[in-house]
């Protein structure tokens, strides 16, 4: 399910990244399936919403889902040109241009080289206002994986998705280490409360089945969700 661009905890996560100027980011996880794939799309989503020019690259090697997630216009495989140039697509229905995951095991051997990378990641910076990339696990290993740690590293920062009650913590501190061992910048945290939402968030949710038909009255009840003290307990 994707996250839509009007949540506040994904505008958050905006304003302090894109919003700020970060203009390649990299969003990335300590092990698979915390929310990385979900998150990066909606980020992608929330920057065309704000008028900028926007790339959303798939680097997740261990679940690329983005040529799941769109309909691309201009079909081919994310092959590397001759000139190590991976290929740039159009996505149905937005403004998004998007690189899908390569599948060539020779293509994924050349990324992991850390010019070529960089090179590619150069060359999007003159073309896109914002570069959003979805990375593999921080702790995953599989013979295609193009190393997290090294696309964080190569981005002006990366955010490090953590699943409530499933990661642990030995496997959080590993994935920092990887990060810090490269020199990547860490911009934050983000956790995903999916297995266990707070009643504020189970609250807001349920707002919006009503949304269609009292918009006006919902978003007041939202604003008074998010403003309780009952409700939003400070810690």
């Amino acid at each position: 399910m994707g996250l839509p661009v009007h949540y506040q905890e994904l505008e958050m996560t905006y304003a302090n990244t894109i919003g700020r100027g970060v203009q390649v980011l990299a969003v990335t996880s300590s092990d698979s399936r915390e929310g990385v794939s979900t998150l990066a799309e909606a980020l992608a989503l929330r920057s065309e919403a704000g008028g900028k020019k926007t790339l959303l690259v798939d680097l997740n090697m261990y679940h690329p889902s983005v040529d799941k997630r769109f309909v691309v216009l201009s079909k081919s495989d994310a092959n590397l040109s001759n000139s190590d140039k991976l290929s740039v697509m159009n996505a149905e229905g937005t403004n998004i241009c998007i690189v899908t995951a390569p599948t060539a095991d020779s293509n994924q051997l050349r990324l992991r080289e850390r010019d070529v990378l960089k090179m590619n990641i150069d060359s999007w910076r003159k073309a896109y206002d914002s570069i959003i990339i979805d990375t593999s696990p921080l702790n995953a290993i599989n013979r295609s994986n193009i190393p997290a740690e090294t696309v964080c590293s190569l981005s002006d920062g990366g955010i490090l998705v953590v699943l409530a009650g499933k990661t642990t913590e030995i496997s959080v501190q590993g994935a920092y280490t990887r990060l810090a061992n490269a020199g990547a910048r860490l911009l934050g945290t983000v956790i995903n409360d999916r297995f266990n939402p707070s009643l504020s968030s189970e609250l807001v949710r349920e707002t919006y089945r009503l949304e269609k038909h009292l918009p006006g009255l919902m978003a007041k009840v939202r604003g008074m969700i998010r403003c309780s003290k009952f409700l939003n307990p400070v810690n």
